[in-house]
This record gives C-alpha cells, structure tokens and sequence, in this order.
C-alpha cells in the first residue's frame, strides 16, 4: 500500500513538471513585446513609425521616450512631452508615430550632437522597479 502511495507521488509530480515546461515552452515561442523604429537614426522633432508585436491583445497604454530600458522609482527618464497612446489589435499588434526628442540624460551618441534613446512602454516589475517594455533604441541628432 504504501509503495503504491509513493508511486502516485511520483506520477503527480511528473504531470505536474510536465505541464510547467508546456507552459514556459509556450510562452518562450511566443516571444516578448517589442516594437520596431524606423528611421532609428533621425534629426530631432523627426517623426518616426512605431510597429509593435506581441504586446497584450486588445490594450491601450502609453509609449514614451526614455534615456534608459530600466530604473529604480522615483527616477523618471522618460521625457514627459514625448509620449503616444496606443491600442493593440487582437494580434497583439500596433502601429503609430512620435516625433524624436532629445531626451534627457541620454548616452551619447558617435557624432557629438547625438544621443541614444528608447522608444517603449513603462511598465512596473517589482516594488519600485521599472522596464522600458519593447524598447528600441533611436539615435536622436540636433543641431
């Protein structure tokens, strides 16, 4: 009788490692949100295309410009002018525009009026962390 029990255990445990691996397998397959820029090297004030993929079907939320893909709050680099809303169709898809600006505290870039920045969706992922959500880098120049 016992050996029985021990043997069900065994079977539960099984069933249910094979189920989380179906489950991460999907999800890996599936692929992480990310949006793609063109051009990705424009002028300020420079509108550029948004395509995003893989985002939450049928949502609205806002894209922002930002000079980093993560920070700690009440860090804010995202530049509060610079934002789009936009809404996924049942793909999970987008697409929209947003005119480049030179963000704020930006890395810079190879030529000396340049700077990186990038494109996407803030999002919270722990108690006072946040992520840029698809982010795509830009090289914003000025004058």
């Amino acid at each position: 009788m016992q050996v029985r029990r021990w043997r069900f255990a065994i079977l539960i445990s099984l069933a249910a490692t094979a189920t989380s691996f179906c489950v991460t397998s999907a999800a890996a397959a599936m692929g992480s949100p990310h949006i793609n820029v063109q051009p990705n090297n424009v002028m300020v004030n420079t509108s550029i295309a948004l395509t995003g993929v893989r985002f939450r079907a049928n949502s609205t939320f806002t894209i922002k410009e930002c000079s980093t893909t993560a920070w700690i709050a009440p860090q804010n680099p995202c530049s509060s002018n610079n934002a789009v809303s936009v809404t996924t169709n049942k793909r999970g898809r987008f697409q929209a525009s947003l005119k480049a600006d030179v963000c704020a505290n930006g890395q810079r870039g190879k030529e000396p009026t340049s700077v990186i920045c990038y494109v996407g969706k803030p999002q919270p992922t722990g108690v006072d962390t946040i992520a840029l959500v698809g982010a795509a880098k830009i090289t914003v120049t000025y004058p």
